[in-house]
């Protein structure tokens, strides 16, 4: 869900602001540690916020919007079919991933 660096940036604001109650826990394959219920959720909620990268559909049209290129111009030179792009558009929660090619 998140990255590792978010992950210690998080770690470390909870560490030298809040002295949360520390419980440690093997997961994958290293040391995290969870934190008490006792923190203050509305700081944490404030820091991922502020940590939070804009998502790929918004960076997309962000940068057609800077460039004053169509849509069309795009999905063709992306390789892509108007209705994967459509999907990419009109849906915020929708990532795209790897397309898998047949050798």
């Amino acid at each position: 869900m998140f990255d590792r660096e978010l992950l210690e940036e998080l770690q470390h604001y909870v560490d030298t602001h809040l002295q949360p109650v520390l419980h440690e826990m093997t997961l994958y394959s290293s040391e995290e540690r969870l934190i008490s219920k006792d923190i203050q959720s509305i700081d944490i909620e404030e820091f991922i916020k502020d940590k939070r990268q804009p998502a790929f559909n918004q960076t997309l049209f962000c940068f057609i919007d800077k460039k004053g290129i169509s849509d069309s111009d795009v999905y063709r030179r992306a390789g892509i079919d108007r209705r994967h792009f459509s999907k990419i558009r009109s849906k915020p929660e929708y990532k795209p991933g790897k397309i898998q090619l047949s050798p």
